[in-house]
């Protein structure tokens, strides 16, 4: 305060608490961080949800063994980002691809539907078929058991679940990513969620091949047999 003369005879100090203030514009920080994530979290289950549902529509209206999969596939790309994924069939001690899509960037783009590959030459395909639970491979480079496919050198992280059908192993179904660290845990568990759909692909379209190849023999039978009789 300052006297006649101008000069200061006290100062008057005013001390506010911004404690409480700080303390709660931290809370509100924190909530809105919570909404986000569950905004975001609730997005992601509805697009989950939306491409399951797209793949049952795909599984209950056709048939065609390669609109199936090709379908599937798509919808797990709309839930899962990768660069390339394949729905590979079990035959005997091999895996061949019955389905593949990815980028054409990629120089398997073409190619990739129809490989077929040894599982003893595969270590991941060797644990994956023994104990019928998802594979996951975060860093390719530096994963002691990862072998690399000819055309899949760019591969740096891997993700890849069973195809069962009762306690029968039909096939795999695989994810590659670019990027090491591609996939993490609510990826294995999305792709988890797609595996029965691909697998009754799997199963119903090879039912009606047979079906059809049982029916086209016991038409040529009959027309033979007719023959033998004129």
């Amino acid at each position: 305060m300052l006297a006649i003369d101008g000069t200061v005879q006290w100062v008057v100090l005013s001390l506010v608490d911004v404690t409480e203030r700080k303390r709660a514009e931290q809370q509100l920080e924190r909530q809105n961080q919570v909404l986000m994530e569950l905004s975001r979290s609730d997005h992601r289950q509805r697009e989950l949800a939306e491409s399951l549902v797209q793949s049952a529509i795909a599984l209950n209206t056709s048939l065609d063994l390669e609109q199936v999969l090709n379908t599937i596939l798509e919808q797990i790309r709309r839930s899962i980002p990768f660069q390339a994924a394949n729905i590979a069939v079990l035959e005997g001690g091999m895996v061949s691809v019955a389905s593949y899509l990815g980028s054409k960037d990629h120089p398997v783009y073409v190619s990739a539907t129809g490989a077929a590959y040894s599982i003893a030459d595969y270590p991941h395909f060797r644990k994956l078929c023994s104990s019928l639970q998802p594979v996951y491979v975060a860093d390719t480079r530096i994963d002691p058991y990862w072998r690399v496919a000819p055309g899949f050198e760019w591969v740096r992280s891997y993700l890849a679940a069973p195809l069962v059908i009762g306690d029968e192993l039909i096939g795999i179904l695989n994810l590659n990513s670019e990027q090491p660290g591609g996939f993490d845990m609510e990826s294995v568990e999305r792709l988890v969620a797609f595996c029965s759909h691909a697998a009754l692909g799997l199963r119903n379209a090879h039912l009606y091949q047979a079906e059809l190849t049982a029916r086209r023999n016991a038409k040529t039978l009959s027309e033979a047999s007719k023959a033998l009789t004129h």
